[in-house]
C-alpha cells in the first residue's frame, strides 16, 4: 500500500510539473506578444516617443529572469521531491525483497521438516507483528510533525529487523533439528553395520577353530539326551501323580463307606460318634490333599506344555575372506579370528 501511495504522489508531482512548465511557457508568450504589440504601436505612432527603449527592454528582461527563477525553483523542488519519493520506493522494494527471502526460507524449512505446529506458531507471531506495524502506521499517519514521523519510521524499521531476526532464528533451529535427525539416522545405520560385522567375525572365528565343531557336536548330543531325560521325568511324575490321586480317591471312598455304615445304625454311642468324627476329619484331610495334587498336576501340565527355550547356538555361516563394513564409500576390512 505504501508503494502504491508513493507512485500516486509521483504521478501527481509530474502533473504539477507539467502544468508549471505550461504556465511558464504561456507567460513567455504573453511577454513576447506584449513586446510585439509595443513595437507595432510605436510604428503606428500611437505610443509616445519619450519612452526609453532601453528601460522597457530591461524591464522585460527582468520579468523574464524572475519567471525563469521561479520556474527553476519549482522544478528544483519537484525534482528533489521526486528523488525522495524514488529513494523511499527503493527502500520499500528492498524491504519487500527481504520479506520475500524470509518467506522462501521458511517455506523451505517447512518442506524439509513438515513441522506444522511450529509453523502455526510462527504465523501467529507474524500476524501479531503485522498488527503492531499497522497500528504504528495509523499512529504515524494521525500525528503530524517531521520528528514524530522520523521516530516512528525508525521504530517500524526496528520492529521489522526484530521480525526478520526471529524468522532467521526459527529457520536455523529447524536446520539444526534436521541435521541432528540425519546424524541419528546415520549412527543407527552404522550400528546395524557393526552388528553384522561382529556376527560375521564370530562366524569366521568359529569356522577357523579346530575344536569348536567337536564341542558343538558334543553339546548337541548332550542337549538331545537332556531332552529325553526331561521327557522321561515328566512321564514318571505324571504317572506318579495319577497313582497318588487314585489312592486318595480310594481312601476317601473307604472313609465314606465307613461313615455311612455308622450313620445307618441310627443312634450312636460315644465310641461310635468319636470314630465317626475321626473318619470325617480324615476324609476332609484326604480331600484337601486330593485338591492340592490336582492343582499341582494342572500346573505341571501347563509347564510341560510351554515350549522350552532352546540353547542359543552360534549360527554357522560361510564367512568370506573380506567382510564389508560399509556399503559404498567406506573401505572393506578383512575378517580376523577372535
Amino acid at each position: 500500500m505504501k508503494v502504491i501511495d508513493l507512485e500516486i504522489e509521483l504521478n501527481e508531482s509530474s502533473l504539477i510539473l507539467s502544468e508549471i512548465l505550461k504556465i511558464s511557457d504561456s507567460q513567455e508568450l504573453i511577454s513576447i506578444k506584449k513586446s510585439k504589440s509595443f513595437f507595432e504601436l510605436q510604428k503606428s505612432g500611437k505610443v509616445v516617443d519619450r519612452l526609453d527603449k532601453r528601460r522597457f527592454s530591461r524591464s522585460v528582461n527582468d520579468l523574464n529572469d524572475i519567471n525563469k527563477d521561479d520556474v527553476q525553483t519549482n522544478v528544483y523542488k519537484l525534482t528533489r521531491k521526486i528523488a525522495n519519493l524514488t529513494a523511499e520506493i527503493e527502500v520499500k522494494n528492498t524491504k519487500i525483497i527481504e520479506q520475500q527471502k524470509c518467506i522462501s526460507i521458511l517455506e523451505d524449512a517447512l518442506r524439509e521438516n513438515n513441522n506444522i505446529a511450529e509453523f502455526e506458531q510462527l504465523l501467529a507471531v507474524v500476524r501479531s507483528k503485522d498488527e503492531r506495524i499497522t497500528e504504528l502506521e495509523h499512529f504515524v499517519n494521525k500525528k503530524p510533525g517531521a520528528m514524530c514521523t522520523v521516530y516512528n519510521d525508525k521504530r517500524i524499521l526496528e520492529l521489522e529487523e526484530a521480525l526478520k531476526e526471529s524468522f532467521m532464528i526459527a529457520a536455523e533451529r529447524e536446520k539444526v533439528f534436521y541435521e541432528e535427525e540425519q546424524k541419528r539416522i546415520e549412527t543407527l545405520k552404522k550400528m546395524k553395520k557393526m552388528e553384522q560385522r561382529i556376527l560375521s567375525l564370530q562366524n569366521a572365528s568359529i569356522m577357523s577353530c579346530e575344536t569348536c565343531s567337536l564341542v558343538l557336536k558334543r553339546l548337541k548330543r548332550l542337549e538331545q539326551s537332556y531332552q529325553k531325560c526331561q521327557a522321561k521325568r515328566n512321564a514318571i511324575l505324571r504317572h506318579l501323580s495319577h497313582v497318588i490321586q487314585d489312592l486318595l480317591e480310594q481312601s476317601i471312598s473307604e472313609k465314606d463307606t465307613q461313615i455311612a455304615e455308622l450313620e445307618i445304625k441310627g443312634v450312636l454311642d460315644e465310641n461310635d460318634s468319636k470314630t465317626c468324627d475321626i473318619l470325617k476329619d480324615e476324609r476332609d484331610k484326604l480331600l484337601n490333599r486330593l485338591k492340592i495334587e490336582n492343582e499341582q498336576l494342572v500346573e505341571f501340565e501347563r509347564d510341560s506344555s510351554e515350549p522350552e527355550q532352546e540353547i542359543a547356538l552360534p549360527i554357522l555361516t560361510l564367512a568370506d575372506d573380506l567382510i564389508s563394513v560399509c556399503e559404498d564409500n567406506e573401505e572393506d576390512i578383512p575378517a580376523t579370528v577372535l
